[in-house]
């Protein structure tokens, strides 16, 4: 993180340098950034980022996944009640490590995770599960995109909730689980950046994104 640091400011100081001498406007430096600053060791070099990029890219997704969770959960959870990782804990931290809203950039993930249910009968967020579901789209990982999600949910007619606490739509059908962000999930978190003073969203991916439905939802949510 100190060589991070020392490359933020070199980088910087060859933007400028660059935009004086051309007259063209100069480039934007950006990073993509965990959700917290702190959640590895050493932590990011806030000061330099601060002073040095333009923005930065919190990536909000990837809290959790079947391959090292059994149970099923909201890997990109907008709000944990129980204390445990989140969107907006990760927003409150970078805050708290004196970074300024107007540079953070909030993750949106246009996929979710599959797991594959201990018990068809237990299918509630936090339910036992064994592991990454199997099934069409679904990778070695359990990610499947939204539009394959949105297939998944059609030709299985599995059972749709959103959990407006916690901030995910999640669906099942038999012993496969998938949790995901649908409209609902996309709305409040687009507003909870416009509420907080964000700089905006974005989206890994918007290829994965069903005929742009998240995208549209996104964009008139912002306004």
């Amino acid at each position: 993180m100190t060589n991070l640091a020392t490359l933020i400011n070199e980088w910087r100081t060859a933007i400028n340098e660059e935009a004086q001498t051309s007259g063209k406007s100069a480039l934007l430096l950006t990073a993509a950034v965990s959700v917290t600053p702190t959640l590895n060791s050493p932590s990011y070099p806030v000061s330099s980022i601060n002073a040095g990029m333009d923005f930065v890219n919190i990536m909000a997704y990837d809290f959790y996944s079947p391959i090292n969770t059994f149970q099923t959960s909201a890997h990109a959870a907008l709000n944990d009640t129980s204390g445990g990782i989140s969107g907006s804990s990760g927003v409150t931290a970078w805050i708290n490590a004196g970074l300024p809203v107007n540079k953070m950039v909030f993750g949106l993930p246009f996929y979710g995770y599959a797991w594959e249910l201990s018990d068809e009968a237990n299918h509630g967020l936090g339910a036992p599960a064994t592991g990454v579901a199997t099934g069409d789209g679904i990778d070695s990982s359990g990610a499947i995109i939204f539009k394959e999600i949105k297939s998944f949910i059609e030709s299985s007619g599995a059972e749709t909730v959103y959990d407006s606490e916690v901030v995910v739509n999640y669906c099942y059908s038999g012993r496969t689980w998938i949790g995901y962000d649908d409209v609902d999930a996309v709305g409040a978190k687009v507003s909870y950046v416009k509420e907080n003073g964000l700089r905006g969203y974005f989206a890994w991916s918007v290829d994965g994104d069903d005929n742009w439905l998240l995208s549209q939802k996104a964009s008139t949510t912002l306004g």
